[in-house]
């Protein structure tokens, strides 16, 4: 019985895994990015079924890296309607002020150069309303990690996050002043990426977290 239930959830996590690359195919992504992630499944999976997680959160999801696509192109991904996400800063694009991710030392927390996975993914629910650094300070007391922007990007490209709150991408800043990268809905709710200073407290913001990345 208990092997039945395990075949059981690893062919739904096995189903979600190909949806997840249906939808980045199906918003533009390059076909080679695509086999790279696909190439990862017999990775993710068992390293999803071996970590301690909370089933109401996101078993995982595909991050694709500012190394292989520009922040512009990966917020194209990102969809409300007929609008499609946007880069408010143009200095976000400025080679000579990287983006750069500051997500922690420990050597499970580091990112990838090449896409990858981020797994048991927390909204920002649990840190809503939560001043910068207070969430800074919830999410690693838990044992897990801020999300980086590209992971933030991710995580609204495939939940309805940005319905809920904007998003903090603290496990990233932009080197030219250490400001904090941020996701939000417009007006018209055409999403829109742009950094602030920290630390920063406002209603309906929030933190979202991972527990591991697999690369």
């Amino acid at each position: 019985m208990i092997r039945k239930s395990r075949i059981e959830t690893v062919e739904k996590l096995r189903k979600l895994f190909s949806s997840q690359l249906d939808i980045l195919r199906d918003r533009g992504c390059p076909e080679k990015i695509l086999n790279i992630l696909a190439e990862r499944e017999r990775y993710v999976i068992p390293a999803y079924l071996a970590t301690r997680v909370n089933q109401k959160r996101l078993p995982f999801l595909p991050v694709l890296t500012p190394a292989h696509l520009k922040l512009k192109e990966l917020m194209a991904m990102l969809r409300y309607k007929e609008k499609r996400g946007m880069v408010m800063a143009e200095d976000m694009e400025d080679d000579r002020y990287p983006i750069v991710d500051v997500v922690g030392s420990q050597a499970y927390l580091h990112t990838y150069f090449d896409p990858y996975h981020i797994l048991d993914v927390e909204d920002g629910t649990a840190t809503e309303g939560l001043d910068t650094r207070s969430a800074y300070r919830k999410i690693v007391s838990k044992d897990r990690s801020p999300l980086t922007v590209a992971e933030s990007i991710s995580l609204c490209i495939f939940n309805n996050t940005l319905l809920k709150h904007s998003l903090w991408a603290l496990g990233s800043r932009w080197q030219r002043e250490e400001r904090i990268p941020n996701i939000y809905s417009c007006l018209d709710g055409t999403p829109a990426l742009f950094h602030e200073d920290g630390p920063r407290k406002e209603e309906l913001w929030a933190t979202a977290s991972c527990a591991r990345r697999v690369g």
